[in-house]
């Protein structure tokens, strides 16, 4: 789920940012939290609603509520969830990114987890795929 060279522009955290590339500057910030998105899952397509139902779950659970909680999910070499990374709010999702096309493990790729108020986390714009804003 990393992109290749670059931090994410104004960045001035001390955790190397790099693997983020510029994709995540331009996804950043659509400005649609998952708090606001029940709305939008209908224009989602039935196949990308049924292959991440905790997703939807978390979504419809804090509609509204820009201060609720939500699991956030990352594969990830690393041991947490950077500002600016591409994030699931599936499982499922996330464990996908651990194996490769043929479905063997990845080495050293694991799925981390956290929980976030769901104002940090925006809607990429692309399926059920979200970046983290939160520090």
């Amino acid at each position: 789920m990393g992109g290749r060279g670059g931090s994410f522009a104004g960045s001035r955290s001390s955790v190397d940012t790099s693997y983020q590339g510029k994709q995540y500057a331009r996804a950043a910030g659509r400005g649609q939290t998952v708090d606001m998105m029940a709305g939008a899952l209908s224009g989602l397509g039935s196949k990308t609603i049924a292959g991440a139902p905790e997703a939807v779950q978390q979504i419809n659970a804090v509609a509204g509520n820009p201060n609720a909680t939500i699991t956030i999910y990352r594969a990830s070499i690393g041991n947490s969830i950077n500002q600016n990374d591409w994030v699931f709010l599936d499982k499922k999702q996330a464990d996908k990114w651990t194996k490769t096309p043929m479905g063997r493990p990845k080495p050293g790729v694991k799925v981390i987890t956290k929980k976030v108020k769901a104002k940090t986390v925006d809607w990429t714009g692309k399926n059920l795929e979200f970046v983290y804003l939160g520090k």
